[in-house]
């Protein structure tokens, strides 16, 4: 946590990119998500990315109830539901229509015994899952549950936002029931830059922002007074924390401007390896109809988070290590950019638009 002025400030980076973060082991940085990163797919969800990706919205997935007979969800071999939270424990979903079943062997953290007596359709015992979900305390703690009306359709969103909710059947559900992840699971936290572990720059011990413009004289003839057209926005953010590790170092070195889809698009899908670090400065060769997904956006959460400005696509322009041989060891990380910061009381998670740059 760091001061401006009285004010408790907390700082989040995350990268541009809506699907890739950047991951840091062993002094090293690689893109997360990608379909060759070992980890970050399938129920453990990776969630220890030094820079998340940049999109708010949580991961959703279903459950859908297909058959309407209760005795056809009976625990039997394999037929059971895994959820994965963010941390990737695992949560097993098993149904019971007269008390007499027993809980499937199947790996678990939690389990939940859903009772299925009193339904008579595929609506009522999605209506059960959602009670009884909702109901036990390990379950609420890690996603909320909701039901579709009238179709037997069970959401399952993750309390973590922004992070997955990976979900499986057991294979003795063929046609029982059928379970689909229906957006894709994103980095950054909808509200908080404090709450969030992954986002937020710790270890801070001083911000310098600065906002400005640069001016262009226009001189006309005939005419006394010049014209000042404003160019391109200034963006500047310089951040101090005590150096605890070669994350800054690596990010100077290979990705100043964040990270990049091979293919020149902006919204690439998750689990692609046309991916790569990107140290280019030109920020129009990242811009396309979709917007903008070059750099990083900066987080500036103010005091009780009731205020967030957000700086979208920065770049790292500096960095520098401060040596001292009888203090701590600081490192500065200048980051620039030309887009204009949105202030509001969440983080601000919209893709950039062209007309912004």
């Amino acid at each position: 946590m760091a001061y401006f002025l009285g004010r408790d400030i907390a700082v989040g980076l995350s990268t541009e990119q809506p699907n890739y973060g950047i991951k840091y082991a062993d002094a090293n940085i690689t893109i997360s998500n990608t379909s060759s990163t070992s980890g970050d797919l399938g129920g453990a969800y990776s969630v220890d990315d030094a820079v998340p990706r940049r999109t708010a919205t949580a991961e959703v997935s279903t459950i859908t109830h297909v058959k309407e007979a209760k005795g056809e969800y009976d625990f039997q071999a394999n037929q059971y539901v895994l959820i994965y939270d963010a941390d990737g424990k695992s949560y097993l979903i098993w149904y019971n229509s007269d008390g007499s079943g027993t809980a499937p062997d199947a790996d678990q953290d939690y389990s939940l015994e859903v009772d299925i007596s009193s339904t008579t359709t595929n609506e009522t015992i999605a209506d059960a899952v959602v009670a009884q979900g909702n109901a036990d305390s390990d379950f609420s703690a890690a996603f909320t549950f909701t039901d579709v009306g009238g179709e037997g359709v069970v959401t399952v969103t993750s309390d973590v936002s922004g992070r997955a909710v990976d979900i499986a059947k057991g294979s003795g559900f063929t046609d029982h029931l059928t379970v689909a992840t229906t957006t894709e699971g994103t980095g950054a936290g909808a509200n908080s830059v404090s709450d969030n572990d992954e986002l937020k720059v710790d270890d801070l011990t001083s911000i310098d922002f600065t906002f400005g413009a640069t001016d262009e004289d226009i001189a006309y003839v005939g005419q006394r007074t010049a014209l000042k057209a404003e160019i391109k926005k200034e963006i500047s953010l310089v951040l101090t924390r005590k150096k605890k590790n070669a994350l800054w170092d690596e990010l100077w070195a290979k990705a100043r401007c964040g990270v990049r889809a091979t293919t020149n698009v902006s919204d690439l899908a998750g689990g692609s390896d046309n991916v790569a670090f990107d140290n280019n400065l030109n920020s129009e060769s990242m811009v396309d109809v979709n917007g903008s997904a070059y750099g990083y956006r900066a987080y500036l959460q103010l005091k009780d988070g009731t205020e967030v400005l957000t700086l979208p696509n920065m770049c790292i322009s500096e960095h520098t290590t401060i040596m001292s041989t009888d203090g701590v060891q600081e490192e500065t990380l200048t980051l620039y950019g030309n887009v204009t910061p949105v202030i509001q009381n969440s983080l601000y998670a919209t893709t950039t638009t062209q007309v912004n740059f």
